[in-house]
């Protein structure tokens, strides 16, 4: 569905890839192909409480070792749930910090080399992790 939106909408800069969370052997084709990220955007990553580990390993994974920007989006089901997210997201060495959209804005600012089109944020917390 994903890759049938972005041809409809004459998108061939953006690529979709299968990824799955506990299959870190499957990431390393895919940092073959496209390297490390300066910045992660992640929408409604967050639903399973079982892959709250692999989602913050997936990241590290992937973001650049001097990058520490993850900007992500979710639908806050339970407060309990949205801590223990947090709590592991912590643990891995990431801050939180609520953002609002303008925070978002500078921050896409600083990479708008490869964001040109706005995001749209709707009924979703929003968030910014700093790498420590």
């Amino acid at each position: 569905m994903a890759r049938e939106t972005l041809r409809l909408n004459h998108r061939d800069n953006v690529f979709v890839e299968r990824l799955d969370w506990k299959d870190e052997k499957g990431y390393i084709p895919l940092i073959e192909r496209y390297g490390h990220f300066d910045l992660i955007i992640a929408s409604d990553v967050v639903y399973l409480d079982e892959l709250f580990e692999y989602i913050w390993k997936t990241i590290d994974f992937f973001l650049k070792p001097n990058s520490k920007h993850v900007v992500m989006t979710h639908t806050v089901r339970t407060l309990s749930f949205t801590e223990r997210f947090l709590d592991i997201g912590k643990k891995a060495g990431y801050q939180r910090q609520d953002m609002v959209v303008g925070d978002l804005a500078n921050i896409l600012d600083a990479h708008s080399d490869i964001i040109h089109h706005p995001l749209a944020i709707t009924d979703h917390r929003l968030w910014h992790f700093e790498k420590n």
